[in-house]
């Protein structure tokens, strides 16, 4: 078609080149183990799933990672559903918790996932 100018988007003035989409917060790293997520998702914890897999990919494959009740915040995650999804995923065994009186529970992930990095 001769003579065709494309026409600009919606919001967008004419001329000027559209950028790409600015990011304004956290990735998570992936990839995400479906099997694990899948699990956490039957056990009611899809939340602490995404926690902890956001965690995870921040810290590195040895992590071993602090429940901050402000971060579990963020995610969706009150006091009482924060401590019951923990304990669903530990009854799963898919993670380790050591929890001290008082203390925000330190957490281990195990299963499927724990080779995702190359530690087996």
């Amino acid at each position: 078609m001769r003579g065709y100018k494309p026409r600009a988007l919606l919001g967008q003035k004419p001329g000027v080149k559209a950028s790409t989409p600015r990011i304004n917060g956290g990735l998570l790293k992936g990839p995400l183990d479906l099997q694990w997520i899948q699990a956490s998702c039957l056990a009611k914890a899809a939340e602490m799933a995404l926690y902890l897999q956001y965690m995870h990919g921040m810290l590195g494959p040895n992590a071993v990672i602090q429940i901050r009740p402000s971060q579990c915040l963020q995610f969706g995650l009150k006091e009482s559903s924060r401590l019951r999804q923990l304990e669903r995923r530990k009854a799963r065994g898919l993670i380790k918790v050591d929890r001290g009186i008082g203390r925000c529970a330190w957490v281990t992930i195990v299963g499927c996932h724990a080779g995702w990095f190359g530690v087996v």
